[in-house]
């Protein structure tokens, strides 16, 4: 078994891809002005122009969530290799989807401290 780590978004090649396993699709790509994302089980798949590397996740355990409604329309999936899956090509998050703005700076929560990246514009609303 090696125990050589394996490559993260910082210490990679910034200028080529980099697509670790995180799901069962391995087809992913990125070129100028076009990239994928991938859910986890490789079934659904878009290309994309631009997009945002943030939002705000919650996990909650099966045993503490109640569906209200439309529990018949999901479907389950599981996989065991990784839960960090977004963007196909990880090199993408610190290039070309760096973040250029942030919007609804007033609503900025709390507990989030000021975005710290170089030339970010921001807005207080939309």
């Amino acid at each position: 078994m090696s125990t050589t780590p394996a490559p993260s978004v910082r210490d990679s090649n910034k200028s080529a891809p980099y697509f670790p396993l995180a799901g069962l699709a391995n087809d992913g790509y990125s070129k100028d002005g076009e990239a994928t994302a991938t859910c986890f089980c490789g079934a659904v798949q878009i290309a994309f122009i631009t997009a945002s590397m943030f939002a705000s996740n919650f996990t909650v355990k099966d045993k503490y969530m109640t569906y209200i409604r439309g529990q018949d329309n999901l479907k389950q999936f599981g996989q065991k290799e990784t839960i960090a899956r977004t963007v196909d090509d990880f090199n993408l998050v610190e290039t070309k989807l760096k973040p250029t703005r942030e919007i609804f700076v007033k609503d900025r929560v709390g507990w989030l401290n000021d975005v710290s990246v170089e030339g970010i514009k921001r807005f207080e609303g939309m």
